[in-house]
């Protein structure tokens, strides 16, 4: 038969874990009747399992000394008295509530005195809050000192809900890697940068770009400014830009934003509202989305239709269709990707989905072109049986009024029972029989 606890001889919650440890003789986390009384475990054990967990022990115990109670969100919220304690190490500034985690550890507490803890000195009067491992989330700093290879001043608020950052709120003015923030402003710092901004108190130039109060910003790795989240419309680099979020390069240069009105780009008048993407580098336009019906190249085009510039080939597009749609007298799905020259004459396209043309289904991914009215030459994205021949992917064939006419082969493959080399040409009639080989010596 276990023994009754005395409470009142018990002067801190480290006394009451040490003493749960102790009577745990079979250290399963749990008191029964043979480690403390029947009766201790009636009164102490809140969900009528015959046993008692250190929660409940720690709840047992602050009900009877202490008062009043909370409890929140499993946390164990109690009153010191009137003197200062030492709980696991932190000295607690009596007449203070003091959170404990559901194991035990300390939650959170208001320091009696400026105190070291992890390497942080932390200012006295004020919260510091623990993780249930016991690390230190968030606290004020007592002096200037380092926080992520970043000097901060004195009053500095940390929050460290993970040790490969910090977010801090700056208590006063200060110029971090050669930009000025006013005091209050918020930025998330890691291994000696600023990553982000969560919001400017004041207007702040970054990378020859000055934003304005309220303006978020995300940076890169290397330092170079990844985002910005306009609170207002601005002008940058000579375009003016809504409030939203932008992108940049790592060159500083804008990488997407809408057109605040009408602009000509590439020969093709796009209105404004037009949304404009350029490529990571942010030195080639790489696509733009329409943000109203337009018709380019004779082509109606629906809304939110995206136009595809070719960094090689100067002046062609390419077009990713929306809908379902009929251009120069072709069927296309939804989705094909579709090509044009500089004068606007269709020059090939790529199947996103499976698309069937003179009958015969291309599979998705297959790049095709007209190269008459009545002959088309596609490149095969799969493996595939076309009029009973399966061809592997990449083969090259041509089809006229949907016959089957030619295949190139860039792998070697077996066609008919026969075996035949890569770079192969291979030619059939009407029946489909072979009539024509020929070995090319290099890729066409």
């Amino acid at each position: 038969m276990g023994e009754n606890i005395c409470f009142e001889n018990i002067k801190s919650i480290d006394q009451l874990t040490a003493y749960f440890r102790k009577k745990n003789v079979i250290a399963d986390n749990f008191l029964t009747a043979d480690e403390i009384s029947k009766e201790e475990v009636q009164c102490s054990n809140k969900n009528s399992d015959g046993k008692v967990s250190l929660l409940e022990l720690i709840q047992s115990y602050q009900y009877q000394l202490f008062s009043p109670q909370y409890f929140e969100a499993d946390l164990i919220d109690f009153k010191l008295t009137s003197s200062d304690q030492v709980i696991q190490g932190v000295k607690c500034q009596g007449n203070t509530y003091v959170l404990l985690h559901p194991n035990g550890t300390l939650a959170s507490a208001i320091l009696a005195e400026d105190q070291g803890i992890f390497g942080v000195r932390c200012k006295g009067g004020t919260s510091v809050n623990f993780s249930e491992n016991g690390e230190l989330t968030n606290a004020t700093l007592a002096e200037a000192q380092p926080i992520q290879g970043i000097e901060l001043k004195a009053g500095t608020v940390l929050d460290m809900p993970d040790p490969s950052f910090a977010n801090v709120t700056l208590a006063e003015a200060q110029t971090i890697i050669g930009m000025g923030f006013s005091a209050g402003t918020e930025l998330q710092l890691s291994n000696g940068l600023i990553r982000r901004v969560f919001h400017l108190n004041n207007s702040l130039t970054v990378q020859g770009i000055e934003f304005k109060a309220g303006t978020k910003l995300g940076f890169r790795s290397d330092g170079s400014l990844r985002e910005a989240i306009l609170e207002q419309s601005q002008e940058v680099q000579g375009i003016m830009l809504e409030a939203g979020r932008y992108e940049f390069a790592e060159n500083g240069k804008l990488i997407s934003y809408s057109l605040p009105h009408s602009q000509e780009i590439h020969g093709i008048l796009f209105p404004a509202g037009t949304l404009i993407c350029y490529n990571k580098d942010g030195n080639h336009l790489d696509f733009v989305i329409l943000a109203q019906p337009q018709t380019i190249h004779g082509i109606a085009l629906p809304a939110d239709t995206q136009i595809i510039f070719d960094a090689d080939i100067e002046d062609s597009i390419t077009l990713c269709l929306v809908e379902d749609q009929v251009i120069q007298g072709i069927n296309f799905n939804a989705l094909t990707l579709v090509d044009f020259n500089k004068n606007g004459d269709l020059t090939g396209a790529t199947t996103i989905q499976d698309q069937t043309i003179q009958g015969i289904t291309l599979k998705a991914g297959t790049w095709f072109e007209y190269v008459s009215p009545t002959f088309v030459h596609a490149v095969l994205a799969e493996d595939q049986k076309i009029q009973g021949i399966t061809f592997v992917a990449s083969t090259e064939i041509g089809f006229t009024n949907g016959r089957l006419t030619g295949a190139f082969l860039r792998k070697a493959q077996i066609i008919r029972g026969k075996h035949f080399e890569a770079n192969t040409l291979i030619n059939f009639d009407e029946d489909g029989q072979i009539t024509q080989v020929q070995i090319l010596p290099n890729n066409p």
